[in-house]
């Protein structure tokens, strides 16, 4: 009954059972899939906060990544070991980033592209690796993502829904602050900077528009610039 019932041995001799079918135990995978070790370092597949220890070639490394995902500005990935150890590190760029940015302990990497970037050098204890917000512009308008999130307008900002938003860039970078919402419950909003000076607000678009209270209920993902 080993093949009828699913029965699978994986490689650190845990197994699944039938139940290798339903949604819960894929949210038991999550763990075995965010960072993954290969003959030549470590793969991370899914950016998820907490920390990672594993051996790499007789030397004790710990992965500590700190990110608000899907909020915040990506993630940081701090390697940390007694010695310096050479390995390769993988990085999957997801597929809806429209641009990916790199940095090694500031310093930006060049040619990230779609896939898996890959990162191969001596790390010393202390390294980290970062991410970062895009402005993404069609048929003369303009909006915000970061990462996976959208960003949306919010009449409840007290803005008008009319104004242009002339969103300040500087290399390509949009200028911006997070900042703590004060008008209502948001789980993320940006205060962007725009080339006259004045500022725009935005928030995560499922925050956008959920109060109906006061009849303030005006949203935009696309702003005219």
């Amino acid at each position: 009954g080993i093949v009828p019932a699913g029965y699978r041995l994986l490689h650190d001799q845990t197994y699944n059972g039938c139940c290798a079918c339903i949604g819960s135990l894929g949210l038991g995978l999550i763990p075995k899939l965010s960072v993954m070790q290969s003959a030549d370092g470590f793969t991370f597949q899914l950016y998820e906060a907490g920390t990672v220890d594993a051996v790499w070639k007789g030397t004790d490394v710990r992965f500590s990544l700190q990110t608000l995902y899907p909020q915040g500005d990506g993630a940081q990935i701090t390697v940390q070991s007694a010695t310096p150890i050479e390995m390769e590190l993988k990085l999957r760029v997801p597929t809806w980033s429209v641009e990916t940015s790199c940095r090694i302990n500031g310093e930006l990497c060049e040619d990230v592209t779609d896939g898996y970037f890959r990162i191969r050098r001596v790390w010393n204890s202390g390294d980290t690796y970062a991410s970062k917000a895009e402005l993404i512009e069609l048929n003369g308008k303009i909006a915000v993502k970061k990462g996976a999130i959208v960003m949306a307008r919010d009449e409840r900002f007290g803005e008008s829904m009319d104004d242009a938003a002339r969103v300040r860039t500087v290399n390509g970078e949009v200028q911006y602050q997070s900042i703590t919402p004060t008008e209502f419950s948001a789980k993320e909003v940006l205060r962007l900077e725009c080339e006259d000076g004045k500022f725009v607000h935005v928030c995560d678009y499922a925050s956008a528009g959920d109060d109906w209270k006061d009849g303030k209920n005006k949203v935009t993902v696309w702003m005219s610039r």
